[in-house]
């Protein structure tokens, strides 16, 4: 996703008023929630398109990358962070401030993907840390925007809910963790950590299948305490 809105960091002051956005039909409310914060709010704007579907264009725009390195734009991912934070402070759907936490752990069980297999015991460990155990999808936007803002240190198995690291404020901590087969672009969230000023650490735990690297894992709960032994002593 932040790929997406990057490139309109690059564009949008360019592009006509009148201007139409092809959205994939598959974009979860975010992504739409995302757009409007960014200015993108008509809905006669989105053109919403199915897999197979055929359009026939007088013109098509295209954007490149915000950068071809595969790396996050600091200038662009701030314009990102802070027009979408402008626009969360804004909105009625907030979470209560009892429910803030500084230290956040993001489950994956709302997926059919990279679920931690030994999740249940990693929890036990976190809960009696202090740790909120949070699951994404059934957040609207600004609450994960408030959620990420709060919370300074995050553990996470790698996924989409990781983009949400752009609202986090500077010095706090993160730990990603991985299977032994680590995604294509696994790398992707670290970006988004240097250009935040994050402390970004990672652990790799054992895939369940050898060849799919969206494969369900387990990881060592003794690295994790080990782990946050560490940035406590630091």
């Amino acid at each position: 996703m932040t790929d997406i809105l990057q490139r309109l960091y690059q564009i949008l002051p360019l592009l006509p008023k009148e201007t139409k956005f092809l959205v994939p039909h598959n974009f979860n409310h975010v992504f739409y929630d995302s757009l409007k914060a960014l200015g993108i709010s008509s809905p006669d704007k989105i053109v919403i398109c199915k897999h197979d579907e055929r359009l026939e264009l007088g013109k098509l725009l295209w954007s490149p990358p915000a950068t071809y390195s595969g790396m996050d734009l600091p200038e662009a991912l701030e314009w990102v962070s802070n027009n979408i934070t402008s626009w969360s402070l804004k909105q009625k759907q907030k979470l209560s401030t009892n429910t803030y936490s500084k230290k956040i752990y993001i489950s994956r069980q709302d997926s059919d993907k990279r679920q931690l297999i030994n999740e249940h015991e990693l929890c036990i460990f976190l809960h009696s840390e202090g740790f909120k155990i949070c699951t994404l999808s059934n957040l609207a936007l600004a609450d994960q925007v408030n959620l990420f803002q709060v919370a300074e240190i995050i553990i996470a198995p790698h996924g989409a809910g990781l983009v949400n690291l752009m609202f986090t404020n500077k010095g706090s901590y993160v730990l990603e963790l991985f299977g032994s087969n680590v995604p294509r672009g696994g790398t992707c969230y670290w970006s988004i950590s240097c250009c935040r000023g994050l402390n970004y650490y990672y652990l790799t735990g054992q895939s369940e299948t050898s060849t799919s690297e969206d494969s369900n894992f387990t990881i060592s709960v003794e690295k994790v305490k080990e782990w946050i032994r560490n940035i406590a002593i630091n």
